[in-house]
């Protein structure tokens, strides 16, 4: 086996000052070149919101600009309307998920639930389902007139009451029920690591199940709470697929719709109101990021300590069937019978009438056979490959610079706030200030100006798979390797490649998941030759083709478990070899 001589002492001090020269070169470089990706599309945002003209239809000298699209939007009652329907939409999809998310980790991560694993590993499937194809499910269900629920319970049902998708009460329902997986997934680890000897202090003191839940464990999950509660005030302000097919029927616009509608559903689209009203949303989404943090800064939640740290699970005696139930229910209900009524709806000849007599394979023959929808998929797997692979490059050697540096380069510290920005930036507000940004140049109307806006958008997150693990790997390993001679490509190939695997994995299949899912902004940058499964299957939802839609959506599901569940595989195998 090959073996790395030693390098003399002269010869390390002259390569470790060439290494050091090129290294804060490159580190420069990567600054400006993300600092540019992220922060163009903003700024020629905010620029073309004093524009009154459409992208790459106007001059953008300074005296083109106008008050008007601010006007537009202050004067005809855009902002007004649209923030008290969006947060009348917001505040009780918030609690909502937010108690929902904390009750499962909760019952998951503290208590003695049986099949505790297998409900944890189902919600995580269900994030992993993408939305569209589930809230069509839902509106075959839930229609008002033709909704199968409605027809099977129509005997039973009093005064002639009938479930309604497209209402308010839809919105901040299922808005709460598929936005609490991704909660939950941040929640579990903290509610795992809680120390159990406050409550069992207080359980031999006869404090009751509620008086030690709402006393000692919520408060001192305060910290993991508020976030995830900033985290989906976030998710919900720049929701768009619920509110477009739930809402825009029912006449109910929020901030992202109104975009929509002002972009796609008028005589005229108006640019300049729309990036009005972008900006708008961004400023609230950042304000309340910042808030949040100031919060949490200004408080202490140690909860684990060296000294009696204890985790533990509580024990609910008759009560642990009780959370079995409705956790049993949740996945019932909201995770799998959405995708048994999606692959029947899809062999189905009318969307609502189900039965033997209904039966066809004209979808799913279409599906398959049109050359659109065909090149939909071709651009589906294309976009999600190029995004993952390069996002993993890009966001690993990101996260290497800001925390293996984080002491030795001044620069570091506006690297890490450029990639966390984008986390403020709804993706309808991104999609938009791209459109301005890149409308005169060659990578618009191409695969690859969505490739950019997903890389964008999973900086903030993507980073998060790095730095835990990055932060964990001592440095003394890469000076060990750099004293026998090897360089830093090798030390990173033949170190931290192989202890970051897992990393790589998970930040991998994240992004990929994000680009095959994401529809607010693949819906304002592709194109007639780039359109992906999803804005395809939301224009066949728009139109009423429920049937195809459903075969899209259950193409695109199988699309991205297929693939999740192949990286597992070669993951859980290569841990088994080694």
């Amino acid at each position: 086996m090959a073996t790395l001589d030693v390098v003399k002492p002269e010869d390390l001090y002259v390569r470790r000052a060439v290494a050091s020269f090129w290294r804060d070169r490159f580190r420069w470089l990567l600054l400006f070149g993300i600092a540019v990706v992220v922060l163009y599309p903003i700024g020629t945002l905010i620029y073309s919101s004093f524009l009154a003209t459409e992208p790459g239809g106007g001059s953008f000298r300074a005296k083109s600009m106008s008050l008007e699209p601010w006007r537009d939007a202050f004067g005809d009652g855009y902002v007004l309307d649209s923030l008290l329907t969006t947060f009348r939409v917001v505040i009780p999809k918030v609690a909502f998920a937010v108690g929902l998310a904390t009750f499962f980790a909760w019952t998951i991560g503290r208590t003695n639930t049986p099949g505790r694993s297998k409900f944890e590993a189902a919600i995580f499937f269900m994030w992993f389902t993408p939305t569209l194809p589930v809230i069509l499910s839902w509106i075959v269900l839930l229609a008002p007139r033709a909704g199968l629920l409605n027809k099977w319970m129509e005997p039973i049902l009093p005064f002639g009451f009938r479930f309604n998708a497209y209402s308010y009460e839809s919105l901040v329902f299922f808005g709460g029920i598929y936005v609490a997986p991704i909660l939950f997934i941040f929640l579990l680890p903290a509610f795992r690591n809680m120390d159990a000897s406050l409550e069992e202090s207080a359980q031999m003191s006869g404090a009751t199940l509620w008086h030690r839940a709402r006393h000692i464990t919520i408060p001192l999950m305060l910290p993991a709470i508020l976030t995830v509660t900033a985290l989906v005030i976030v998710l919900s302000l720049e929701s768009f697929e619920l509110e477009a097919l739930l809402g825009i029927p029912a006449g109910i616009f929020v901030f992202t719709t109104r975009i929509f509608d002002l972009l796609f559903l008028q005589n005229f689209a108006e640019f300049g109101t729309a990036s009005a009203l972008a900006l708008v949303l961004m400023m609230i989404t950042l304000t309340l990021i910042i808030f949040q943090r100031r919060i949490l800064a200004k408080r202490e939640f140690t909860t684990i300590t060296g000294k009696g740290y204890r985790p533990k699970q509580m024990d609910l005696g008759k009560w642990r069937w009780v959370t079995f139930s409705i956790l049993l229910g949740y996945v019932l209900i909201f995770g799998l019978f959405p995708i048994v009524m999606l692959i029947v709806n899809s062999f189905m000849v009318v969307s609502g009438f189900i039965g033997p007599a209904y039966f066809t394979m004209d979808n799913w023959i279409r599906a398959l056979t049109e050359p659109n929808l065909l090149r939909a998929l071709r651009n589906t797997l294309v976009l999600g490959f190029s995004t993952a692979t390069i996002g993993v490059v890009l966001v690993s050697v990101s996260s290497y610079v800001v925390i293996k540096t984080k002491d030795r380069w001044r620069g570091v510290a506006a690297l890490d706030m450029v990639m966390w920005l984008p986390i403020a930036v709804p993706g309808m507000v991104l999609a938009l200030g791209m459109l301005w940004a890149y409308v005169r140049l060659p990578i618009y109307n191409t695969l690859w100006i969505l490739v950019l806006a997903f890389l964008i958008r999973g900086l903030p997150t993507g980073s998060r798979f790095f730095t835990t693990t990055m932060i964990q790997v001592g440095n003394e390993l890469e000076e060990s390797a750099r004293i026998h001679g090897a360089s830093w490509l090798r030390t990173l190939r033949s170190i931290l490649l192989p202890l970051l695997k897992p990393a790589v994995i998970s930040a991998w299949i994240f992004l990929f998941v994000l680009s095959t899912r994401q529809l607010d902004s693949a819906l304002l940058l592709s194109g007639p030759q780039t359109q992906v499964l999803s804005v395809t299957m939301f224009k066949a939802a728009t139109r009423g083709s429920f049937e195809v839609a459903s075969a899209l959506g259950l193409m695109q599901t199988i699309l991205v478990f297929s693939i999740y569940l192949g990286l597992r595989f070669i993951g859980g195998r290569d841990r088994a070899q080694g």
